[in-house]
């Protein structure tokens, strides 16, 4: 039932074996995925409300 092809998308930028790197990787993706939620969360409230200042 499965393709005779098969595609895994991952994040290589996240492994390593050291721990140190992997939770500044981690760390950093969660604090720009927060930015990024409080721009286009706000941005699209404000557009819902009708402030069209932002």
């Amino acid at each position: 039932m499965l393709p005779d092809k098969i595609m895994i998308n991952a994040h290589p930028q996240r492994w390593d074996d050291k721990p140190w790197p992997w939770v500044k990787e981690f760390v950093g993706q969660n604090v720009k995925n927060v930015v990024k939620k409080y721009f286009f969360v706000s941005r699209r409230a404000r557009r819902v409300h009708g402030d069209t200042a932002g």
